[in-house]
């Protein structure tokens, strides 16, 4: 913020902070170990000048939709028992923290138990993520809405990240603890909300590869959201930030600095 600060001779707020940066930390990390180019003055540009044009989402109506949620279930089935409860425990204490004995003794079944499934905490910790994942997207398709504008759907898909992880701040620890012990599988967890990303832009006029770059964007203020809300715990009013964020989008920062 510092660096920013001098760059724009004004001291940016969080909001400000955040659009700047939470894509442009998401390329320098995924679009260089995927091997993806870049087009730095594109994404200049967008930042400035915004994405879209300006929506007409109620953000404060937001609160009576009716929300689904797509879920691994049955109570009989013990390595279910098992997913549930170990999610909670990698989420809450951390992945090396949580010991086999600590999952195997929350559903009340021993360690043979564990081992009839899985022949490492690193595998019940991938089908774990596989299984957030499948869970997150099938929340956002459920439940996002085809007929609105591009920036109100994103708008909307910001809020619909925001309860799903609201719900389970454990799920997004453990999708953070993920990015450094199954790489491959954050990897393709990004991969696979990249892909829905551009899928949601066809009413655009950008090509693939400027669709790339602002999914990235999107996708980035969504996970340092998920960070400020949720981890650092640095912001706390969700419509004010979806409020900034939807101006942002259709507006850039020019007119803030």
């Amino acid at each position: 913020m510092e660096a920013l600060n001098v760059i724009f001779n004004k001291n940016l707020d969080e909001f400000e902070y955040l659009f700047i940066m939470s894509g442009i930390r998401y390329i320098n990390v995924n679009f260089v170990l995927r091997g993806i180019e870049n087009k730095p003055k594109f994404l200049a540009e967008m930042l400035m000048n915004g994405i879209f044009s300006e929506g007409n989402l109620d953000i404060n109506n937001l609160k009576e939709k009716d929300l689904y949620l797509r879920v691994l279930f049955n109570s009989e089935n013990i390595r279910h028992q098992l997913l549930k409860e170990g999610e909670i425990l990698f989420g809450s204490k951390g992945v090396y923290e949580t010991k086999i004995n600590d999952i195997v003794n929350s559903v009340g079944a021993g360690v043979g138990s564990f081992y009839y499934y899985y022949k490492t905490k690193e595998e019940f910790l991938k089908e774990i993520a596989i299984n957030t994942k499948n869970t997150l997207l099938f929340f956002l398709k459920d439940n996002s809405q085809n007929d609105l504008s591009p920036i109100d759907q994103h708008i909307f898909l910001l809020y619909l990240m925001h309860e799903y992880f609201k719900k389970s701040t454990y799920k997004y620890q453990i999708l953070r603890e993920l990015e450094f012990i199954e790489y491959d599988v954050s990897i393709d967890y990004f991969r696979t909300l990249e892909e829905y990303y551009i899928q949601t832009l066809t009413k655009t006029n950008y090509t693939f590869e400027e669709k790339r770059i602002i999914s990235a964007v999107l996708i980035g203020l969504s996970h340092y959201m998920g960070i400020e809300f949720f981890f650092t715990k640095n912001l706390s009013d969700k419509d004010n930030f979806l409020k900034k964020m939807s101006y942002f989008l259709s507006h850039g920062i020019k007119d803030s600095l």
